[in-house]
């Protein structure tokens, strides 16, 4: 297994059901992330208040490691809206999952 291919289909795969989540349920999202953190906090307490707001490009760019089993990697949204915002994800290898613990904004 590659993990930069696996990280980049899991930021993808978090990104599209973060933003799908009025449609699908924010379970999906959820189980992504990792409980009891702020990232996962937010992510419960937007979904009452989040509009399905629709991506049109995604740039995922740099990936960085901390040691063997924790990430960063930057990410550039842009919205139909023509809002853009970059974020540095820290993602967390645990067994064969990959959860989210939290993100920067830059």
């Amino acid at each position: 297994m590659y993990l930069d291919k696996e990280i980049i289909s899991n930021v993808i795969a978090f990104e599209s059901k973060w933003q799908a989540m009025k449609d699908k349920g924010r379970e999906a999202v959820l189980e992504m992330a990792v409980p009891g953190t702020p990232l996962y906090d937010e992510i419960d307490d937007s979904y009452e208040t989040t509009p399905g707001e629709k991506l049109r490009r995604l740039d995922i760019g740099e990936i960085r490691t901390k040691g063997s089993d924790t990430f960063f990697v930057w990410v550039r949204e842009s919205s139909l809206s023509g809002g853009t915002r970059e974020r540095i994800y820290k993602i967390i290898a645990e067994g064969d999952e990959m959860l989210f613990e939290g993100y920067t904004e830059i």
